[in-house]
């Protein structure tokens, strides 16, 4: 009985995360709050991912606006790591509502 339930709330906190799109429009800051939520819960349940993973994850997440970002994230550098990935979207964001 606990395995099973152990599996359902695995199963509907991986159904969370990869149902986690950002609005166009929508806030970075909460965007990245509910990911990074989503990711602590499932590694409470020893589900891990890769700082790579997480980046691309969270990228794939982003609405089109971010495109030529996640492009540049993408194809510009050999392996992704997730902070830095974050350091410089949120730089871009600062940027551009400076504008």
């Amino acid at each position: 009985m606990f395995a099973g339930k152990l599996m359902s709330n695995k199963l509907f906190l991986k159904e969370e995360l990869l149902n986690l799109q950002m609005e166009e429009g929508g806030n970075i800051m909460e965007h990245l709050s509910s990911f990074n939520r989503c990711v602590t819960d499932l590694q409470r349940m020893e589900v891990n991912y890769s700082t790579e993973d997480k980046a691309l994850m969270f990228l794939t997440f982003l609405p089109s606006s971010y495109k030529y970002l996640r492009t540049t994230f993408m194809f510009g550098k050999i392996t992704l790591d997730f902070e830095s990935m974050v350091q410089d979207i949120m730089s871009n964001h600062r940027m551009t509502q400076r504008s």
